[in-house]
């Protein structure tokens, strides 16, 4: 349901700068607690429903206090900050995303004397930076997004590859279609002064029509390698191969069959060099800046049978967080070791209560174009990060890692020999999948057995 012109006129008149009396703040007070201790039941709120209407179907007494300090919280966001459930955010979402698991214990809210320092209004939309919690693998961020217009009917997010059925309940079908683009730096590193724009899906759920609020997860790991040396020794690998075929710097400017030679042959002979990446060290604490550019959805539009992207916000929403490092949750293993055959192994394995992180190394010949797959103890794939951009990250839901078994393969085998096995075996149908693993076994350039007990 949407708002009518009467309350939208009322909502813009609650964002101006009024005090709300101490008596109705210490109702609100009392509704919050009664709901925090579950005295009050609340329905199950879908997305795109107005959240308005779902509170007032609260039982008791309390429907009409709670009713307001909804409507205020949502039309408020500045002063919304004061009210008990900003800076509770990951409390919302945690179970609702598809790397799922406690953040709340965990998490930090930002908190700042300024009410302007993680609230920015740009382009008829407020974004506000809630809570941040951070491990040496990413950092997550819960995100508020209010338009003063109403959000358009979006598609749901493409879970295409997801175990749909390890999600929490109603994951796959709740979660709307928004991503952002934005630039990030860290105090602790040197930047040009014009960084490359990075994107990110946004996992998170709808509080009313007008109200989105996300978890934003960072890439944190591999913005931290130290990839200098690397980049030198592939550069000059990749003269010497040039030498070897005649190129010239000149040839390289439009696409041939002998360019697309030249890099195939550079990436089956630069394996070798993944020994020279390595992780920067990372201080406790720092400084971490995000400038938000651009915050887009999906549509569905029926008219094409096709999905479209439509503009939500346009600007610069600017923050600088404060972020700690919380390493007491991870394990980290360093293997270092590869297959005397194919070259190929495994760098290290990282695991947080919400990731496993594996980095593989490539050996000469090793095409860099593998398939990483992972099993988890009771033998079932384990599924790609959805909200990460690499292929070597997977969440862990509720999954038994007390061992993982790890295969890496090469790509073009994968594809011709073990593709529609994995689809049966991610299905469920354990005969297909059973067989699955016997081409595991069979066409892995390496494999290991992680344990974590």
């Amino acid at each position: 349901m949407r708002m009518n012109e009467t309350e939208r006129t009322i909502q813009m008149q609650l964002k101006k700068d009024v005090p709300i009396p101490d008596h109705v703040m210490d109702h609100l007070q009392e509704a919050y607690r009664k709901i925090e201790n579950k005295e009050v039941v609340r329905e199950h709120i879908r997305p795109k429903r107005n959240w308005i209407a779902a509170a007032c179907k609260i039982a008791g007494g309390l429907a009409a206090v709670l009713a307001i300090f909804l409507f205020y919280c949502i039309s408020h966001p500045v002063a919304a900050r004061d009210l008990p459930w900003i800076g509770h955010l990951f409390e919302r979402l945690q179970n609702r995303v598809s790397f799922y698991g406690d953040f709340s214990d965990v998490a930090k809210p930002l908190e700042s004397e300024d009410s302007q320092t993680y609230s920015r209004t740009q382009d008829g939309m407020t974004v506000t930076v809630s809570e941040v919690y951070a491990n040496s693998s990413a950092i997550y961020l819960t995100l508020l997004m209010e338009r003063e217009e109403p959000f358009p009917e979006l598609a749901a997010m493409d879970w295409a590859g997801a175990d749909q059925d390890r999600l929490p309940e109603g994951v796959s079908d709740v979660i709307p279609w928004i991503y952002m683009e934005f630039q990030k730096d860290y105090s602790f590193m040197e930047y040009p002064e014009k960084t490359e724009m990075d994107k990110a899906d946004l996992e998170g759920m709808f509080l009313d029509d007008h109200t989105y609020s996300c978890i934003l997860r960072i890439d944190f790991a591999y913005d931290t390698m130290d990839k200098e040396v690397y980049y030198q020794k592939r550069e000059e690998l990749k003269q010497k191969i040039m030498e070897e075929m005649g190129l010239t710097q000149e040839d390289l400017t439009e696409w041939s069959k002998e360019v697309d030679e030249l890099y195939t042959e550079l990436s089956r002979r630069s394996g070798d060099l993944d020994s020279y990446i390595k992780q920067k060290e990372i201080p406790g604490e720092f400084k971490f800046h995000l400038d938000i550019s651009r915050i887009a959805g999906i549509v569905y539009d029926e008219a094409s049978n096709a999905n479209e992207e439509v503009l939500l916000g346009e600007g610069s929403w600017n923050f600088e967080i404060p972020v700690s490092i919380d390493e007491s949750q991870t394990v980290t293993l360093e293997i270092n070791e590869r297959d005397e055959r194919t070259g190929a192994g495994l760098r290290s394995v990282v695991k947080t209560p919400y990731e496993l992180t594996v980095n593989m190394l490539r050996g000469q010949g090793v095409n860099s174009y593998c398939e990483m797959r992972v099993l988890d103890a009771d033998g079932n794939a384990m599924p790609h990060n959805y909200s990460s951009r690499f292929t070597n990250n997977f969440t862990i839901q509720d999954r038994d890692l007390s061992a993982v078994k790890i295969y890496i393969l090469d790509a073009e085998s994968y594809m011709e020999k073990l593709q529609n096995a994995a689809w049966y075996q991610e299905n469920g149908c354990m005969e297909e999948g059973e067989e699955w693993v016997r081409l595991l076994e069979k066409e892995a350039l390496y494999q290991k057995t992680i344990s974590f007990k």
